[in-house]
Order: structure tokens, then sequence, then C-alpha cells
């Protein structure tokens, strides 16, 4: 749970294709879904990337996302690199611990906020304008890491991790995480767990996959990296498995992961678990 404002909720994270199922195809009904959320003090969560998704690739879905999330409290998520940043200036280099738990969210909305900077579909516009250069420049690092990989489909996972670390500019962020990826420690340390999330996301579909990588897949690896500070997420099917493999992996069992079908008309919703 996550302290906002001063009271704390469960953050509950979803992606753009339970976005869509709520706005645009009815496979889950919104009223329901909402009181699910306040039954279950959670705050819905989505990322940059997600919303960078639904307004170039669904432009007729873009304004009832819009519209719709405006009228119920929700928070946009950090991006990757914001989120490992964060670790790193947590982290104590003596104990090999983080001063202190994560705070992934960027912002948060209620219809009831006084200004633009608590209204979302306001906020968005502005954000998405300012940001449009950075956002830019992030989805070229994506499609070069896309193509890179695309045409090298037999490297070995060591080679994969220094160049996935190269590829996405992670090795730059911080001195300190050059240093680890130069003698091939990067993915190794659990205290960073946002970096091992965003490897082994992608490296499960660079080593399991047959086809090619698309840019929707960097999208949901850059997506995963809030995954370790978030209390539940509900996604596609495919990612659900890939999660719930790596949360094992890491020892974070706790993290509940649902799938998307799991919240279809005439579904008993899974609960939220609130005693972490």
């Amino acid at each position: 749970m996550r302290t906002i404002g001063n009271r704390s909720y469960n953050l509950l994270f979803i992606d753009s294709n339970v976005i869509s199922e709520i706005v645009h195809n009815g496979n889950i009904n919104s009223s329901d879904f909402f009181n699910y959320s306040l039954e279950n003090n959670a705050i819905v969560c989505f990322s940059f990337y997600n919303i960078l998704e639904i307004r170039n690739g669904y432009k007729e879905r873009w304004e009832k996302f819009l519209e719709f999330f405006s009228m119920f409290p929700c928070a946009v998520i950090k991006p990757y690199w914001q989120i490992i940043l964060d670790e790193v200036d947590s982290y104590d280099k003596e104990s090999g611990e983080l001063y202190h738990e994560l705070y992934p969210i960027f912002n948060h909305f209620s219809a009831l906020g006084k200004n633009s900077t608590y209204h979302f579909k306001k906020w968005i516009d502005e954000v998405l304008d300012l940001a449009k250069d950075s956002l830019k420049y992030e989805q070229t690092i994506f499609m070069k890491t896309m193509n890179y990989f695309n045409s090298r489909r037999d490297l070995s996972e060591e080679r994969v991790k220094k160049e996935f670390a190269k590829r996405m500019q992670i090795e730059k962020l911080d001195p300190m995480l050059m240093k680890k990826s130069t003698s091939n420690r990067l993915f190794e340390n659990m205290k960073l767990p946002s970096i091992n999330v965003l490897f082994y996301s992608f490296f499960h579909r660079y080593a399991y996959l047959k086809r090619e990588l698309k840019i929707s897949d960097i999208n949901d690896i850059a997506i995963s990296a809030c995954t370790p500070y978030i209390d539940a997420i509900i996604t596609e099917k495919y990612q659900s498995q890939v999660l719930l493999e790596i949360l094992h992996k890491m020892k974070l069992s706790e993290i509940k992961i649902f799938k998307v079908s799991s919240f279809f008309i005439g579904k008993d919703f899974p609960a939220i678990v609130t005693d972490k």
C-alpha cells in the first residue's frame, strides 16, 4: 500500500488491454470495475506507455479514455528510467539495501481536484505536449532496441544482458549502473528490483517467443519496471504468466497478478490482499 494525501491505498495497475475493455470493447463493466477498486481500497494506475499506445494506436478510444478516467481517481506511474534512478538514489552502497520504499507514482488525479494539476484530462494534454520530444526520443530507443535484437536472435543470456543494458541506455543513467554493467553484475542485484524485472521480462520474449519482437513488447517491458512497487496488476494472459514467473524468482509473490479475462462481465473479481 502507498500513502496518497493522508490515506493509504493499494495500487492497482491496469494495462492498455484493460483500458480498451473498459472504454471500448465493453467486456469489463466500468461501474463494476470501479466499485471493485473502491471495495479493495485501490487507486487505478497506468503508465505513460499505455497512454501513448492508446493515443497513437487507438484514436477512436482516446477521447473516451480521457473522459472516463477524468471521472474517477487514478494515477500515472513514473517511466522506467525514473524508477531506476529512484532506486539508485535510495541505494545504500555499503549495506546494499534501499533507504526507503520507493514511491512509484508520477502524479495522481481526482475529479474533485481544484486545478489542472489534479485533473487527468487537463493535465495529460499539457504534459504530452511539453514532453513530446522526450517521449519521441524514448520511443526511438525502444525501436532501436527492438531492431537490434530482432536481427540477433541467437545471443547468449550473458550477451543479451550486456546489450540490453546498453541499448535501453540503463547503464548511462548512473555511474554505479555503468560499473555494474561493465563487470556483468547489473542484473545480479535483487536490491534493484526494477532492473531485474525489466531484463527478465525482455529475455523471456527474446528467448521463447517464436516471432519478431514488436514495439508493443518493448513498451510492455518498460511498463514492467514498476511491478515491484505495485500491489496488483491486471494484464493480458502472456504478460501475466511472465510476471508470475519473474516474481516467483525474485521472491515477490505477494504482488498479485490477474488476467484481464478475470474481470469480464459475469466473473467474480479476485480480491486484492491487503495484509502486506
